[in-house]
């Protein structure tokens, strides 16, 4: 039993009941009932929202919540999975869920538990901004050694790219025994005296996942992955969709150390590597910049890219 957030491939997968009905045909389905509390992202409760569940009859959007932010739901349920939509007008969408244990948790034709309490945060659209925004997929250069990429051009610096500035250091290095036994550690490096990067925390139900500012202090000068695979099994090569780092670069700071200039942005996503025994590792990540120095609102407004004329699919679409 646990709540389950970003149902994306619920939804989907939902149409599909054929496949996971309980009961034979002419049988009567089992009921599942979920109460539903709406809040925002500091925890106040949330009346008047409207919230959509999906059943064997549909997406139901039955109501909205009440005074205290609940709304209560219940409906015939052939699968463990029952997905959540809010999509409210001046509110980014959510998308969260309920999964019940397995396929097994009905007593006297009712899902158990009964009427498990599932809380989804919305967040409310304040001021999204433009950015640069770019879903990057790239060979590394070159295995072995720092190279530097510019997060404004979009590009590694020369002479592997168009960049002018390095803002981060990309250095892949990987012990090779055999097809079944090899090691690849992805680090990033930020040369700046008080740029770095930190993970941050996320609110995964949000299409708008990543914090609204990026942090004030912080910042680690490195961060690094490591992953492969070890007897056969692979480990650490999974993205997590769930993660997110705030980065500071194109830092000027007083002589006392005070920064009084920098730029702030977000990696969406955990970095995802590929190509492990090649020539050269393929990486994959999407990050946001935002251009206004000393501005640490992450707020991006996909339909105001500052990079023109990128790929189909190095573009920002959500939220």
């Amino acid at each position: 039993m646990k709540v389950v957030g970003r149902f994306q491939a619920l939804l989907t997968s939902c149409v599909l009941f054929a496949g996971s009905i309980l009961t034979s045909a002419g049988d009567r389905l089992p009921n599942a009932k979920l109460t539903i509390m709406v809040k925002n992202e500091d925890g106040r409760s949330l009346k008047d929202i409207a919230v959509c569940t999906w059943f064997d009859d549909g997406c139901k959007p039955t109501g909205q919540t009440d005074s205290n932010g609940v709304f209560v739901a219940e409906g015939a349920c052939s699968t463990k999975d029952i997905p959540i939509r809010i999509a409210e007008n001046g509110y980014y969408e959510s998308l969260s869920g309920y999964s019940f244990s397995n396929y097994l948790s009905v007593e006297n034709g009712k899902w158990q538990p009964w009427n498990p309490v599932v809380t989804v945060v919305v967040r409310r659209v304040v001021n999204p901004i433009p950015m640069y925004m770019k879903r990057l997929s790239t060979d590394v250069p070159a295995v072995g050694k720092e190279v530097g990429f510019d997060l404004v051009v979009g590009d590694w610096v020369a002479p592997y790219g168009t960049g002018k500035t390095a803002d981060v250091f990309f250095q892949v290095t990987r012990r090779i025994t055999n097809s079944r036994d090899f090691e690849l550690v992805v680090k990033l490096s930020y040369p700046q005296v008080g740029a770095g990067i930190q993970q941050v925390q996320t609110i995964t139900d949000s299409s708008f996942m990543i914090p609204r500012e990026a942090p004030r202090d912080g910042y680690q000068k490195e961060w690094s992955k490591k992953l492969g695979c070890e007897k056969g099994t692979f480990f650490n090569t999974e993205e997590d969709h769930s993660a997110a780092f705030a980065y500071r670069v194109r830092v000027v700071s007083e002589p006392s150390g005070e920064i009084s200039r920098a730029l702030y942005g977000v990696i969406k996503g955990n970095l995802r590597a590929s190509g492990y025994l090649a020539d050269k590792i393929h990486v994959e990540f999407t990050y946001y910049l935002n251009p206004t120095p000393n501005d640490r609102n992450m707020e991006f407004d996909p339909k105001k890219n500052l990079f023109k004329n990128l790929k189909p699919l190095e573009g920002v679409t959500a939220p």
